[in-house]
């Protein structure tokens, strides 16, 4: 059985959101047109900037990853509310488990 830990998708998609961070808009636009081109869908327009092409980057990693689990990871990292909770909130931590509890005492338990 093969399990999937990463796909170069992801990795594109990821260094697109890395590069709008540095406002080089033209290589994050290349990094997402290169899996749209894949998937035989038209580019993005190379004049998209600021949150439009966020939201660009954003909606392509939805589609693309949308059945792989990671949305609460990805929106942690983003920094983006999950539900009506705020991304850092300490009911979104997980909690550590008896067993590492129990073997060891100078442990705290998670908020």
């Amino acid at each position: 059985m093969n399990i999937y830990q990463i796909r170069l998708a992801e990795m594109y998609l990821t260094r697109a959101d890395c590069r709008w961070q540095q406002s080089n808009f033209t290589g994050a636009i290349e990094d997402v047109n290169v899996i749209r081109e894949r998937a035989g869908l038209k580019p993005l327009a190379m004049t998209l900037t600021g949150n439009t092409l966020l939201n660009a980057i954003r909606r392509e990693r939805n589609i693309e990853l949308g059945f792989e689990g990671d949305s609460f990871l990805e929106r942690k990292r983003q920094r983006r509310n999950l539900r009506q909770r705020p991304w850092n909130d300490a009911a979104l931590i997980f909690k550590i488990p008896d067993v590492e509890m129990n073997a060891n005492t100078l442990c705290t338990q998670n908020p």
